[in-house]
């Protein structure tokens, strides 16, 4: 299916510049292709078509009433393309629009707050919507973009990337173990507050 829409467009594109130009010859060269070439992909859309789109003689070419119609139509459709064509590549080039993020609240204060300025300043057309949360996040259900997490992912359906690795430590205030004594091993840890 997808073959013959390509071959469709390509007829409809050959058809449209044949229009501008008023010769197969002639859109021939501008395509790099040959001449029959031209007028067979013409003839195959007239029969799709089941109309004639020009009048041919030897000297000229012109287009029929239902030819110039569809050449309007064509025309608009074409130009419509390009334009959808632009704007994602443009997309591309141009990161924009609303980016969701879901972070934990360490995270977000610790590491992503003092990086923002450069965000956006490096991104100016992303509109950042930041949840802090240390909850569990439904990333489809809650239409999330992103989610930064601790620790080993369980829904191998997601994709995963490393951010930093980091180091736990566990500490106390000289007071805290002057009352309650100091831990020897993680065991001990069950004891404590």
């Amino acid at each position: 299916m997808p073959k013959r829409s390509t071959q469709r467009l390509s007829a409809i594109e050959i058809f449209c510049k044949a229009s501008e130009l008023g010769s197969f010859a002639r859109t021939a060269e501008i395509l790099g292709l040959n001449p029959s070439a031209i007028s067979k992909a013409v003839s195959r859309l007239e029969n799709r078509l089941g109309v004639k789109l020009f009048h041919r003689t030897t000297r000229s070419l012109r287009l029929t009433q239902e030819g110039q119609l569809y050449f309007e139509r064509c025309q608009q459709a074409l130009g419509d393309i390009s334009e959808a064509e632009a704007l994602i590549t443009q997309g591309i080039e141009t990161p924009s629009g609303l980016l969701r993020v879901s972070s934990s609240a360490a995270y977000s204060t610790c590491v992503l707050a003092p990086r923002l300025h450069h965000f956006f300043r490096q991104y100016p057309e992303i509109e950042l919507a930041l949840d802090v949360s240390d909850r569990f996040v439904d990333l489809v259900e809650e239409n999330i973009d992103i989610a930064i997490r601790f620790g080993t992912l369980s829904d191998s359906n997601l994709r995963v990337r490393p951010l930093h690795s980091y180091r736990l430590v566990t500490v106390a205030s000289p007071d805290y173990l002057q009352q309650h004594g100091t831990p020897k091993n993680i065991e001990d840890l069950q004891h404590h507050n």
